[in-house]
């Protein structure tokens, strides 16, 4: 989890060096496509409001947090032929 904070805290910071840091972990690694901007991912944050888990939420807010610093542009998966057949629909 930690290369994952890692991961996540170079992208919300706009580090350009980002996009090699997820090969440090299987999990960044599994989270790839998702990562990457080729799919969508949502962060579901489980937080508890007793006392004696008050580290564990604030420590969950702030990764939380983090992660919706992320600013990503996702981008169509076209293959060449389909990539043709938009460019010939564009100039109809």
């Amino acid at each position: 989890l930690l290369m994952l904070s890692n991961y996540i805290s170079a992208l919300a910071g706009g580090d350009t060096r980002a996009s090699a840091a997820f090969r440090n972990s299987k999990l960044t690694k599994l989270l790839m496509e998702s990562l990457c901007g080729t799919g969508y991912t949502m962060l579901l944050a489980a937080l508890s409001p007793a006392e004696r888990h008050f580290d564990e939420t604030a420590n969950t807010l702030y990764f939380a947090s983090k992660c919706s610093n992320i600013q990503r542009q996702t981008q169509m998966n076209l293959t060449p032929h389909e990539k043709e057949v938009m460019a010939l629909k564009a100039t109809i």
